[in-house]
């Protein structure tokens, strides 16, 4: 059966599948999200049927909307009967091809008013994958309590990480993920606060999880310059699952690239596996352990030992947690490498110049001192030249003139309460290149 990996996507597709042939030119409302939500429910609920009643006021109460809502809330449903939806079922491009419903019937079936929506055939399978999938699982009645389209789709897409704990996405992914239009709140600090903010608000409130993110700019120390990337922490909410008997359902609201390093990893092993495999199992297990598996499966063919299906010893070490936590330790023993590189390459820039750095502060220290504590300072050296007239030689010229610029030096050295490191952190900061120390190590901030 086709896993279906991306529902209610983009602002322009419908359906975003691992291998998208067409797409529908089709933005769903906020509710009709919650109307195509309830139908995978019910079809999951009442699998031998393809026609299902949805009681309007009954409906309005579960997502919170207002009861007079009753006239939209039919009109809204009958246009789903015209959305149409792709769904690619082969890797050889075989397609179903229907409309989301295939017919909406109202009735008057008072007091309790209803539609009767009929999914298609072809579609039903689908609808019933779609609320038993195998990626990441939420209660459908956190979306119901949440008033913004947007927070429903940040929700999705946050959800879809909460196995792995966070997740990055470039700002451009994240309109699209959140459906905004491009003509949309243009300015980034609109996009914020009517959809980053908005979404951290009422999902902080309403559901079983939060977040916190930070802003990666397009040049780190510039706060001015343009957004690049959002790095998103998700935190379990500590509020209580909602009581529902309702199955859970999986949407993962974007489907995330895989990574070039993952790629060329897989590619290094003679049965290699194409991104479209791989993607899903990045989705399910997270990047971290996908990499785990990766290296010992690389370990292996560097030991001689053949693998005849690079996918099926990943899903066997996966399932038994083979090489957990491999990545982890091969990232420290990198990052250990990189840091004493960089360490090697700071300590080299220090010995060129620091010395003549140190000489300039020292100088310039001594040069603007009070003048009690020059006249001081003077004083004693006269002391130590009567006392050893040698000294004379270092202090004065041939010409018997004080060396001026040496009596600076040595009362800035005397003056001195700066550190070795504190010295080489100025340094490299007047280069343009600030330091500091990491176990021990320089490196670059």
């Amino acid at each position: 059966m086709t896993e279906i990996e991306n529902v209610l996507g983009d602002s322009k597709s419908l359906v975003y599948l691992r291998n998208p042939i067409a797409t529908a030119k089709y933005k769903l409302s906020h509710t009709q999200q919650k109307v195509f939500l309830e139908m995978a429910l019910l079809a999951k609920r009442y699998p031998d049927t393809i026609i299902y009643k949805l009681y309007i006021i009954d409906f309005l109460k579960k997502i919170n909307a207002n009861t007079n809502e009753k006239s939209a809330l039919k009109q809204q449903i009958a246009d789903m009967a015209t959305v149409p939806i792709y769904i690619n079922t082969t890797s050889r491009g075989s397609m179903v091809n229907a409309t989301i419903f295939a017919s909406v019937e109202r009735f008057a079936d008072n007091p309790r008013e209803y539609v009767e929506i009929e999914i298609s055939h072809k579609l039903k399978p689908f609808f019933i994958e779609f609320a038993e999938g195998e990626y990441f699982k939420y209660e459908i009645q956190n979306t119901r309590q949440l008033k913004s389209v947007y927070s429903i789709r940040m929700y999705l897409y946050l959800k879809s990480w909460k196995r792995v704990g966070k997740a990055t996405i470039s700002y451009q992914d994240l309109r699209l993920a959140t459906g905004v239009e491009e003509d949309e709140y243009k300015l980034f600090g609109d996009f914020h606060k009517r959809v980053i903010k908005t979404a951290y608000d009422e999902l902080r409130e309403k559901t079983d999880i939060s977040f916190d993110y930070t802003l990666e700019r397009e040049r780190k120390r510039s706060k001015s310059s343009p957004v690049a990337r959002i790095h998103f922490k998700i935190y379990d909410n500590g509020l209580p699952i909602p009581d529902t008997q309702e199955p859970q359902l999986i949407i993962p609201l974007v489907e995330p690239d895989t990574d070039t390093e993952l790629l060329l990893l897989a590619k290094k092993m003679e049965n290699n596996i194409s991104e479209n495999e791989l993607t899903p199992m990045v989705v399910m297990y997270g990047r971290e352990r996908i990499l785990d598996v990766l290296h010992l499966a690389s370990d292996q063919v560097h030991k001689g030992i053949q693998i005849k299906s690079l996918i099926a010893f990943m899903h066997t070490a996966l399932k038994n947690e083979s090489g957990k936590g491999k990545s982890k330790a091969l990232l420290e023993k990198r990052k250990q490498a990189e840091l004493v590189n960089m360490h090697k390459e700071i300590d080299l820039i220090l010995q060129r110049g620091l010395n003549d750095f140190k000489n300039q502060y020292f100088t310039s220290l001594g040069k603007h001192a009070d003048q009690p504590i020059k006249d001081k300072f003077f004083a004693s050296i006269q002391q130590d030249i009567a006392q050893n007239p040698n000294l004379v030689k270092i202090y004065k010229n041939e010409r018997q003139e004080w060396n001026a610029e040496l009596l600076q030096n040595s009362l800035g050295i005397h003056l001195n309460t700066k550190s070795d490191d504190e010295f080489a952190m100025m340094f490299m900061e007047s280069l343009g290149k600030p330091i500091h120390r990491i176990k021990g190590f320089w490196s670059y901030i």
